[in-house]
């Protein structure tokens, strides 16, 4: 090959005249050694010595050219037994066979962590090792992949892949997020459109493709949302992205594009909407006055109960106002007041009874519960009340207690004019036992008195 004529043409250059192989060596971008293997009596390798390096392998070694000459490689570097670039010298010297190995080497065999691409061939009894620096070429290996993990990762992360249609080669390209969003196995199936297509939830797929084609019609990006559906049923959401570029004279070219799962924001959405028609309904069918103030007491939500008696067609238009907007004054300063302590402090207020008056001015009453609503710092950012009308309760109440109050008042006159008359009764026995001379007789009016 192109490397043995290059290494022979050197080794050939060396013998026929060393003035000018060396000053081709010096000139070198890659490192140029030549070994002699030194053999036990029963020929094996038991080491090499040095019969020539060009500067820059002296340079990456950390070695004098000129002194290093006849001395021995596991004098210099003894840890070089046993490792594999030892096992490709024996190799060669043993074999004739070209070896090609790449190795970083860091320590004791190099001055600095380097990376050498190493061409070993036999040249006689000797190997010559044309060792290349490709240590830049490796770190930017290195650096993209990590660059390519790191995109995994944040992909893996995000729940979004990348894809890439060559159009002219009608290649597809699919990263390996898509196939977790499709569930497909790489090493099974390779990326096509018809494989996206058929993941896609039937009745989507008809607008899927519309909008591909579309975007290629008008030479515009689109963005799209549809659903996936499983052998087994299930159901994923995503978000699909996708531009594409054109040649001068309108040919499509590429198509890039993005496909990120949502289904957790999806669900979590319709999630939301439920909770929020759920609380909706029940803001319009509770026959409590329920209601969230902010911290300057104006209505966010209240039920629809609270905007009947103020007069409001719909409990959004309370929104935003305050108890002076929508209470007699009267009432609405009773609210604040007992709301102040609720702000202030942070401390609920329970069982208070308030009166309100109706769209007729009807007096009523409300039993409420208030408490307050803190951010994350524990601020107090608003309150939430419950109210319930207990007019007919505190109507029963005043009308039992009137009927106790009469009660009590007749019981008191009873008992008032009963111990009068007895008192009556009583001066009349005492005024008889006097007059009585008949000691049995008197005995009898005492005896009743003491009754009395």
């Amino acid at each position: 090959g192109q490397v043995e004529a290059l290494v022979a043409e050197r080794t050939q250059a060396l013998h026929a005249s060393d003035e000018r192989f060396r000053v081709a060596q010096e000139m070198s971008p890659d490192g140029f050694t030549i070994l002699h293997p030194l053999r036990n009596k029963n020929g094996e390798i038991v080491d090499f010595t040095w019969v020539y390096e060009n500067k820059t392998i002296a340079r990456i070694n950390g070695t004098d050219p000129e002194e290093v000459i006849g001395k021995r490689l596991l004098d210099l570097f003894p840890t070089h037994a046993g490792t594999s670039l030892w096992e490709t010298y024996t190799r060669v010297a043993d074999t004739g066979q070209r070896q090609t190995i790449e190795e970083m080497y860091v320590g004791e065999i190099v001055s600095r962590p380097t990376w050498l691409r190493l061409i070993v061939i036999s040249i006689g009894e000797d190997i010559a090792i044309l060792a290349e620096d490709i240590t830049d070429r490796k770190q930017m290996e290195e650096e993209r992949k990590k660059s390519e993990e790191r995109l995994k990762t944040a992909e893996r992360m995000a729940h979004l892949g990348s894809w890439e249609l060559n159009l002219v080669t009608d290649v597809l390209t699919w990263s390996d997020e898509i196939f977790r969003i499709f569930e497909i196995d790489p090493t099974q199936f390779a990326a096509s459109y018809e494989a996206f297509l058929s993941a896609i939830h039937p009745q989507d797929r008809a607008a899927v493709n519309l909008a591909y084609k579309q975007s290629l019609e008008t030479r515009s990006s689109y963005t799209i949302e549809h659903r996936l559906r499983f052998a087994d049923g299930r159901i994923k959401y995503v978000r699909e992205q996708c531009e594409s570029s054109f040649s001068d004279t309108g040919q499509a070219l590429r198509s890039v594009g993005t496909v990120q799962d949502i289904t957790e924001s999806k669900l979590a959405e319709k999630t939301t909407l439920e909770l929020n028609l759920n609380f909706v309904t029940f803001l319009e069918k509770t026959t409590d006055f329920i209601y969230f103030k902010d911290q300057e007491g104006r209505f966010r939500f209240c039920s629809q109960t609270m905007a009947d008696i103020t007069g409001h067609a719909s409990w959004r238009d309370m929104i935003g106002k305050h108890d002076l907007d929508v209470f007699p004054k009267e009432t609405a300063q009773i609210y604040q007041e007992g709301e102040a302590s609720i702000f202030r402090d942070g401390v609920p207020l329970l069982n208070k009874v308030d009166p309100f008056y109706d769209r007729s001015n009807n007096k009523g009453w409300f039993s409420t519960n208030k408490w307050p609503l803190f951010d994350r710092d524990g601020k107090v950012v608003g309150l939430f009340g419950i109210s319930r009308d207990i007019t007919a309760q505190k109507i029963s109440q005043e009308v039992l207690q009137q009927s106790l109050n009469d009660k009590q008042a007749l019981l008191m006159e009873v008992h008032h004019r009963v111990k009068n008359n007895l008192q009556v009764i009583s001066s009349l026995l005492r005024l008889e036992t006097r007059r009585s001379t008949h000691a049995e007789t008197r005995s009898v009016l005492t005896d009743m008195q003491v009754r009395i």
